[in-house]
């Protein structure tokens, strides 16, 4: 469940139910997008 958990709380959905009906997203770069902003705002875990 830990990857399921992961992907939800990366997407903003708050069940499963309503999980189901998202759309396929490919985006390699969603780990990292943003990284480089929270760094210099010195927030976030990275």
């Amino acid at each position: 469940f830990g990857a399921l958990r992961v992907s939800m709380a990366t997407t903003g959905y708050s069940d499963v139910k309503e999980f189901q009906k998202a759309e396929v997203m490919i985006a390699p770069a969603l780990q990292t997008e943003g990284k480089a902003l929270q760094r210099s705002q010195k927030v976030g875990m990275g």
